[in-house]
């Protein structure tokens, strides 16, 4: 098992390699430069050329980037063209909210995908099961910042209950969590109702109910685990999607977070800002994925057989 998890953490390395080189290598021909930035356009050209010479910022590509590689190593993403800070104070500052999204947005679509898929492969052809299958496929098709703009017309322009933009208390929260994980809950529950319809025809769920197994017994201790195992890979992937996602999310409901920043960083050609965010989001996917993979070896005893060899 030890061999297993050590794979799929060196795994990670090239995979951020490539991203880092790929983002590097497409920004370094984004036009702008940190002294112009830094120093207003009006500023004298030799004044400009004198602040991006001690940057490195003429400096050939490849140089510039194993600098890159090797001070991100050391915790260094660089500072910001744009506020003159260091990225890492930009992200970490920003980082709290996004993380509050996707994390509340992925439990919400877990549970209620979940619980759904399970009450609609149970009722399977029921009013229960067409009730959540529509309405599965109506959230699977809204884009969330569409579903997103549908909700504050409801519930704060219409109903006035729910703030619609900023951060404050729990409530600011509920609509950017709500477009986040409904979409994804859609989704779960379609997979957890197709895999929960197949597990319960299969010849071990027969033979447990042949020997007077309970209803609930067979739902909850025999077909729940196997149905989950391809659940939890689409959940992780979902989450993948959702630290992305929280871009569209955070411009909606005027959120100061990483999407926020990265919209803003984007907006104003500060390389350095982007390439941290998309790092950051590569990790995060990364490490998502690796999460995944321990998981499910752990629920799935064939993967653990096979690793702890």
């Amino acid at each position: 098992m030890g061999k297993f998890i050590l794979k799929r953490i060196l795994m990670i390395i090239p995979t951020l390699l490539g991203v880092s080189l790929l983002i590097f290598t497409i920004l370094s021909f984004t036009p702008g430069n940190p002294g112009e930035m830094a120093l207003g356009q009006d500023a004298p050209q030799e004044v400009i050329y004198e602040y991006n010479e001690k940057l490195g910022f003429y400096d050939p590509l490849p140089e510039k980037y194993i600098k890159y590689i090797a001070n991100a190593l050391q915790g260094d993403l660089g500072t910001s063209w744009r506020t003159q800070r260091p990225v890492v104070d930009e992200i970490a500052l920003k980082l709290p909210v996004t993380l509050k999204l996707a994390v509340f947005g992925i439990l919400t679509a877990a549970i209620v995908g979940i619980a759904f898929g399970i009450i609609s492969a149970v009722k399977q052809q029921s009013a229960v099961d067409i009730a959540c299958t529509a309405s599965a496929i109506a959230f699977s098709s809204m884009p969330s910042f569409w579903l997103g703009m549908v909700l504050v017309l409801i519930f704060s322009v219409g109903l006035h209950v729910l703030p619609s933009n900023g951060v404050g208390d729990w409530t600011h929260y509920v609509l950017p969590v709500a477009t986040l994980g409904l979409h994804s809950a859609a989704q779960i529950m379609r997979l957890m109702r197709s895999t929960m319809l197949e597990t319960i025809q299969q010849d071990y769920i027969r033979t447990a109910k042949a020997k007077g197994a309970g209803k609930q017994k067979i739902i909850w201790v025999h077909a729940l685990k196997n149905a989950l195992m391809p659940v939890i890979t689409v959940i992780g992937v979902d989450f993948g999607y959702l630290m992305g996602g929280t871009i569209l999310v955070e411009t909606v409901f005027s959120l100061p977070g990483i999407g926020t920043l990265m919209i803003t960083s984007i907006r104003n050609q500060d390389v350095p800002q982007i390439q941290g965010t998309v790092l950051l989001f590569a990790t995060f996917i990364c490490l998502t994925m690796l999460v995944v993979d321990i998981a499910y070896a752990f629920i799935d005893p064939r993967v653990k057989a096979r690793y702890s060899k």
